[in-house]
């Protein structure tokens, strides 16, 4: 077991939730819940980060954002945790390919073009039946001439990936390039 003591711990304020929070550096990872409050991870918390800075044009706390219903955005199966409450200060639909709100990236209402200030998809394109570049096409569609797209998807260092929702795509060794897809 490494020695973490000599690496120390981060301390930061959880941007989703506001708590103080301290952790092992060497324990930190992109899905490690590291907010002890609210269990929030690196990549949920880098959202919220990158979702402030291009709206507000500062690092806000999640709690502390201001109501700004004229700024419409949506999620694509995003984390209750931060969907909530950004449907509580902006005019935000958290949508779901399964359920309600559905929204399909690759079949899109028409008269949802040109409508969003932003649009996050996190951990979702992977699952995306080729040729994904449909649902690139969508977003921008989907969104205003200044709209923001934020976007992640898992990564590794390994040469296989793996997925939590292998039944959807298979993402496993696929050996494809990017323009296959």
């Amino acid at each position: 077991m490494p020695d973490n003591s000599k690496f120390g711990c981060l301390t930061f304020q959880c941007n989703i939730c506001g708590a103080a929070c301290e952790y092992p550096m060497l324990d930190l990872g992109r899905e490690t819940p590291s907010c002890r409050n609210c269990g929030s991870t690196v990549r949920m918390r880098s959202i919220v980060h990158l979702l402030s800075m291009e709206l507000f044009g500062q690092s806000l706390v999640l709690p502390d954002f201001p109501t700004r219903l004229d700024i419409r955005g949506m999620g694509l199966s995003d984390w209750n945790r931060y969907a909530d409450p950004l449907a509580q200060r902006l005019s935000y639909t958290n949508t779901f390919y399964h359920q309600e709100p559905r929204l399909d990236i690759t079949r899109i209402d028409p008269a949802l073009e040109g409508s969003l200030d932003f649009l996050i998809s996190t951990d979702v394109f992977e699952h995306i039946v080729p040729p994904i570049s449909v649902a690139f096409a969508n977003v921008r569609r989907l969104l205003k001439p200044d709209g923001v797209f934020i976007f992640s998807v898992p990564y590794t260092l390994d040469a296989d990936t793996w997925s939590i929702f292998p039944n959807c795509v298979n993402t496993r060794s696929s050996n494809r390039t990017a323009s296959e897809y």
